[in-house]
């Protein structure tokens, strides 16, 4: 019983660790360049801090079928279990080799983390390897065949190590239910670790930790990033062709007038403390200034009567992910999907963060909740935030 659990724990440990020890490094070194001076103990610290989340849910990914064969092993155990891990290994051998080897050196090139969008390539190879020479595709795919040689020695070590054990050998009844249990309290774990133990399920945020995305896509582990895009991948062709385009252009052109008024001075001082507050959820009636209730929000009042307030205000949509890239990017919401789960997308979309730090500024966004949820983390440092401070 002790050695079915071993293994498992072993082969999760295996898959963590051959992250942390052979594909961090590789995409820090591959990449030096992008990083340069910002690189230092601390950052390369904190990558490996945050991004071995991402690293622990891929190996919890990974073991679940040797724990099934494992399991197969102690009830049935002259079926021949090495075979099957053996493809196995070789299968998952052969995916991290490409995805590790592809992610560092993708990176340079397109200073993004590998994604779903990488099939897309992979339908022309011509097209896919037009700029880059044949011998730096051949040095290419030779690394790629020595991780992928590198995790299948390892993987299949630990499972040879195994299967050359009868685990069954003076089992009684019991001993199989206890097993079963083991194998079942097993899987529940690796279900916490991939979904997490918040409210939402765990996403590519939970390794976002700095303002310079270079370290935040170091940290991101290339399979979960896949595993990711791969679910959270929507269909947009069609959906939001409900106007033609001429009725469009008069529903839209107001909105974004190219002439107004003159300018005119608001404020007393040329160079203000900013403070944008997004108040979700509460209506214009429990506002005193608003012409509510006077009781209700005296300390907003004050503030209200202190700076501008916005009173002819539409909502950009009716959910949070998409009202607030609304009012930070001024990108209107999709009806039926939301860009901020498009992290590939977030840098290009403009950011009132970001135009304050051109000017000077430092900018922090305070968030009252998990900034896991709907990849708000992303956005946020995206859009220009310095600093970001959660329900932590």
């Amino acid at each position: 019983m002790l050695h079915f659990i071993s293994f498992t724990v072993a082969y999760w440990l295996f898959c963590a660790l051959f992250f942390c020890i052979v594909q961090k490094p590789l995409f820090g070194i591959a990449n030096r360049k992008t990083g340069g001076e910002l690189i230092s103990l601390r950052r390369v610290w904190r990558v490996y801090r945050y991004g071995f989340v991402s690293d622990a849910i891929v190996a919890s990914y990974m073991t679940a079928v040797p724990l099934l064969a494992g399991l197969a092993h102690v009830f049935v155990p002259s079926a021949n279990m090495g075979v099957v891990l053996g493809v196995y290994n070789v299968v998952v051998a052969v995916a991290v080799g490409l995805l590790v080897v592809s992610d560092a050196v993708l990176y340079g090139f397109w200073k993004s983390k590998i994604d779903e969008s990488v099939f897309t390539y992979l339908r022309s190879f011509k097209g896919a390897f037009a700029s880059v020479s044949g011998m730096y595709v051949a040095t290419g795919v030779m690394c790629a065949v020595f991780i992928g040689a590198l995790f299948f020695a390892g993987a299949q070590w630990i499972c040879m190590r195994y299967c050359a054990v009868n685990p069954s050998s003076g089992f009684q009844w019991w001993g199989y239910l206890l097993a079963t249990v083991c194998a079942l309290l097993m899987i529940g774990i690796l279900f916490v670790v991939i979904r997490g133990l918040k409210i939402r399920p765990n996403n590519t945020s939970v390794v976002y930790h700095s303002h310079i995305p270079f370290f935040n896509h170091w940290a991101l582990n290339p399979a979960y990033s896949i595993i990711y895009t791969l679910s959270a991948k929507d269909k947009f062709r069609g959906q939001f062709h409900c106007f033609d385009d001429d009725e469009c252009r008069k529903i839209v052109e107001p909105l974004f007038p190219v002439e107004g008024t003159p300018q005119t001075e608001l404020l007393t001082t040329k160079r203000p403390n900013v403070l944008v507050v997004i108040w979700e959820s509460f209506g214009a009636r429990f506002v005193g200034s608003l012409g509510g209730n006077p009781d209700v929000s005296p300390c907003f009042d004050r503030i209200a009567s202190e700076g501008v307030l916005f009173t002819n205000c539409t909502a950009g949509s009716f959910r949070t992910d998409r009202g607030l890239v609304c009012i930070l990017s001024g990108f209107l919401g999709q009806p039926t999907t939301s860009v901020i789960k498009y992290t590939r997308k977030l840098p290009n979309l403009p950011g009132l963060p970001r135009e304050f730090k051109a000017l000077g500024y430092e900018t922090t966004a305070v968030h009252g909740g998990d900034l896991s949820i709907m990849r708000k983390a992303d956005y946020y440092f995206a859009s220009g935030h310095d600093r970001l401070v959660s329900q932590k």
